[in-house]
């Protein structure tokens, strides 16, 4: 475990690189962001998540790609930057359009990041977020883990309030595995986005979709992918299998959505684990948090050299 200066930001603001170490594999976290800005696998013999190019002030000015952050307050678009919530309205800062995107302008992803405890192969952070932050009802106290082991990360969120208010917060990596990308979802319905890219009321059967993921979907570079699929089961489970030329990523979560997002000029696949997009707004759908509730979600990436998709 190393902690080393990372940087300044334009603001002026320093930034810190924690690198994780189990045996030969690597996990890199910035504190901007709480970010994934590389992870090597045992046996990898490079990166498997995708970081940005430069220093951390260009990776600044490239934040619009969300590469490897934790989103938040909420994770996905809200729809016209608004929400209802015990009988009051509340209006959020926009940066998406009309809408509000993984929290706002100043979003938990520009936020410096507090490292409270850091150990060999795992690390935590915490945020404190104000009552009126971007727009957002109550304080909120959000915090993170990462667990590495050779092949293995563990990404565990959490957050308390002391005011009724929404939460989704989610990892947001990018994985790169090689050349021919197929993705695999076990998902039998999807929501369909708007021309904004805002998930629409209900659910669709992914069946003649065009996106049905469940026996392979081929995602080549500017596939320009923004799919938000409901996967089947609950609690911890596999929600993902991303496999390429170099070898596999299988991405487990215990939250009911997968989004997955591709950026042309970025590479890789993003896959988010997260509450469903637009959350807030849609009926039926876990977004609020009460004081004396904890949030939390549980992330797990696993990592298999064996480059799969040339057995296909």
């Amino acid at each position: 475990m190393d902690i080393e200066d990372a940087g300044r930001l334009p603001d002026g603001r320093a930034v810190r690189r924690v690198r994780l170490r189990s045996g030969d594999a690597r996990l890199d976290v910035l504190d901007l962001g709480a970010t994934v800005d590389a992870w090597v696998p045992s046996g990898s013999g490079r990166s498997v998540v995708v970081g940005l190019d430069g220093d951390v002030a260009e990776r600044w000015r490239q934040r619009r790609v969300y590469a490897g952050v934790v989103g938040g307050r909420y994770l996905s678009r809200i729809r016209d930057g608004r929400f209802e919530l015990d009988g009051t309205e509340h209006r959020l800062v926009t940066n998406d359009g009309p809408h509000t995107l993984h929290g706002g302008p100043d979003g938990f992803d520009a936020r410096t990041w507090q490292v409270d405890d850091v150990a060999e192969d795992r690390v935590r952070l915490s945020l404190v977020s104000p009552d009126g932050d971007q727009g957002f009802p109550g304080t909120l106290r959000a915090s993170v883990t990462y667990r590495l082991a050779p092949e293995v990360v563990t990404v565990e969120l959490s957050a308390e309030t002391d005011a009724p208010t929404v939460v989704g917060l989610g990892s947001h990596p990018y994985f790169d595995v090689g050349a021919g990308p197929v993705l695999t979802v076990a998902a039998q319905r999807w929501i369909r986005p708007d021309e904004d890219s805002v998930a629409l009321p209900g659910s669709e059967p992914v069946d003649g979709s065009g996106v049905d993921a469940r026996d392979g979907l081929p995602v080549p570079p500017g596939a320009g992918l923004d799919l938000a699929y409901l996967v089947d089961g609950d609690g911890l489970r596999p929600m993902a299998r991303l496999e390429g030329a170099d070898g596999t990523v299988v991405v487990e979560g215990d939250q009911p959505a997968l989004q997955v997002f591709t950026d042309g000029a970025l590479g890789g696949v993003a896959l988010e684990v997260q509450r469903e997009p637009d959350g807030p707004n849609r009926p039926g759908a876990a977004a609020v948090l009460w004081p004396g509730e904890v949030y939390s979600s549980r992330v797990v990436w696993r990592w298999s050299s064996t480059p799969a998709v040339a057995a296909r």
